[in-house]
């Protein structure tokens, strides 16, 4: 299918001709979302951003891609082209790190009728018109690409995001009765990371995403100084983890045997009320 393609604010943008309708409401979100971005997390905005109205996993994947790496992904498709399309049906928007600069994939409104959204009514309060959804999947995608270069584990990295658009709305946007994961899981090792997902039942994914929203938000209220110290360069997940433990006053081997317990204790009165103080949307 031919891409026509338009550059504004700094960044291109792609679609089919057939998608002009969200092609042109995605300027100005972009340009709502990068003032966000850059105030909630003092970062600059990545060179040679592409932000596509996808319609197809492929679009993202291959026309993003160096020739090259179109070559090594044709090679290496029957290895991963399953779990891509798996996650495809979940995802309104996708992130995707190119040497090049990052790559932003958003769905059009019209697909979402028929995307598969029994993991977002999981986590999130219910959704609000398709003009405010598009615009939080936006802010969402671009936090990612903001951070793209960091390379961070899947807790921070979803985390920002969630966090970025709890800023834009000014209101939580994970429900709060999400926390009775955390207790199911007081003592966790590891956090997942993003080569787990595509293998993961729901459960388990939607774990993966509320752990890292809380325990990042515990970390953003909590201790404010440490996350621009996290995003200051890029990190292992193993520096990362004794940065935490510095900051906590705990070990990096137990660090994350502790942090659930130490987010409830934080955001009991949330836990408390759970859900039933109030509906917020969140798209």
């Amino acid at each position: 299918m031919p891409l026509v393609s338009l550059s504004e604010n700094g960044m291109l943008f792609w679609s089919a001709p057939e998608e002009q309708e969200t092609l042109d409401l995605l300027g100005p979100l972009c340009a709502d979302s990068i003032r966000l971005i850059e105030e909630s997390w003092d970062l600059s905005l990545p060179r040679h951003i592409r932000v596509y109205v996808m319609t197809h996993w492929s679009h993202l994947t291959f026309h993003a891609a160096s020739w090259p790496l179109r070559v090594l992904y044709a090679l290496t498709l029957p290895l991963w082209y399953r779990n891509v399309r798996k996650m495809w049906v979940y995802v309104a928007g996708l992130t995707m790190r190119y040497r090049g600069g990052p790559a932003v994939g958003i769905k059009p409104i019209r697909l979402w009728e028929t995307r598969e959204d029994s993991l977002g009514r999981r986590i999130f309060y219910p959704l609000g018109t398709d003009t405010l959804r598009l615009h939080n999947i936006v802010c969402h995608e671009l936090t990612h690409a903001y951070t793209a270069h960091l390379r961070l584990p899947l807790w921070l990295n979803e985390g920002m995001a969630m966090i970025t658009v709890d800023r834009f709305l000014e209101r939580d946007t994970v429900r709060h009765s999400t926390l009775q994961h955390l207790r199911a899981n007081p003592y966790t090792n590891q956090p997942a990371d993003y080569a787990m997902l595509a293998q993961m039942p729901e459960d388990y994914i939607v774990y993966a995403y509320v752990h890292g929203y809380w325990v990042t938000r515990y970390l953003f209220e909590a201790y404010p100084d440490l996350l621009p110290r996290l995003l200051a360069k890029r990190r292992s997940p193993k520096a990362i983890d004794v940065e935490l433990a510095r900051s906590l006053g705990t070990s990096p081997k137990t660090v994350w045997k502790e942090m659930n317990m130490r987010v409830l204790t934080y955001f009991a009165d949330l836990e408390e009320n759970k859900d039933a103080s109030r509906e917020p949307m969140i798209a």
